[in-house]
């Protein structure tokens, strides 16, 4: 094992009668982004809190270099999806605080204002502020502390797409700078383009690990369409498969890429067949 894996091993975690996860295991190694994704209720945010120390595994654990959390908590950043930031305090301040008070005079810290635009937050009150703009204040106050391993839950969400482009420009070079980074979520468009690795979760345990290419070609991109006029979409896409009949016709096109889907949609919205 590398000195600064992140590996989780065997993780189960029940509350009552329900396990939120169930033997997942997977590493991430720094220098990379590994995406642990899946729908609602998968054991993302479980996941994230059972490694942060905030809640007690069952059984199996999450290791830090061979440590737990509590070991290394100084080299530990973690981010969850409320972008947790204090309503009465500025931006400026919101920073030094959560970043467990890193001066912001330093040119790295000036350096990373800079990159996610966040000068005209720093005078402002966070309780004034949006959704993505707190997120991306609680984003870099985590990027401040320079941390070895770096955990962001549900980064893409809430931020527009030049936010997000800040935000993921940020995290690669951070990980090219031999960081370890994982993050969770379901938006995959936005995601699978920044990581390295992807692990795919369901019902708590990990059904994928690998490339997004590898991904792609167990799982290839399908366009599904519901239309009335399904002879005419068929017409122009003979590969179409019929899922349902009724009440709307469904049917699913398979695709090579990603970019092949979004060719095929254009072409669907071109050809005026009501959907």
């Amino acid at each position: 094992m590398r000195s600064l894996d992140l590996v989780t091993r065997d993780l189960s975690k029940r509350f009552g009668e329900r396990w939120a996860l169930r033997g997942l295991s997977f590493a991430a190694v720094p220098g990379s982004v590994t995406l642990l994704a899946g729908r609602n209720g998968a054991g993302k945010t479980t996941w994230m809190r059972v490694a942060t120390g905030l809640a007690h595994p069952s059984s199996g654990a999450v290791l830090f270099g061979g440590w737990p959390a509590g070991r290394v908590r100084t080299r530990l950043a973690a981010v969850f999806d409320d972008a947790p930031v204090y309503p009465l305090l500025t931006g400026a301040e919101n920073l030094e605080v959560l970043s467990g008070g890193c001066p912001l005079r330093t040119a790295p810290a000036r350096a990373l204002v800079d990159e996610l635009d966040l000068g005209s937050l720093l005078p402002l009150r966070a309780d004034g502020l949006s959704f993505g703009q707190r997120k991306r204040l609680a984003v870099a106050a985590a990027l401040l502390r320079r941390p070895s391993w770096l955990l962001l839950d549900e980064p893409s969400v809430g931020l527009d797409s030049g936010a997000w482009g800040a935000v993921a420009g940020t995290l690669r070079r951070l990980a090219a700078e031999g960081a370890c980074i994982v993050v969770t979520g379901q938006d995959l468009k936005n995601l699978e383009e920044l990581a390295d690795q992807i692990v795919v979760i369901r019902d708590g345990a990990a059904v994928f690990a690998g490339t997004r290419a590898e991904l792609q070609r167990l799982h290839p991109p399908r366009v599904r369409v519901r239309t009335p006029a399904a002879d005419r979409l068929r017409a122009l896409f003979p590969q179409a498969e019929v899922l349902a009949e009724r009440p709307v016709p469904c049917l699913e096109i398979p695709c090579a890429s990603g970019a092949e889907g979004e060719a095929l949609l254009a072409r669907i919205r071109a050809s005026e067949i009501p959907l």
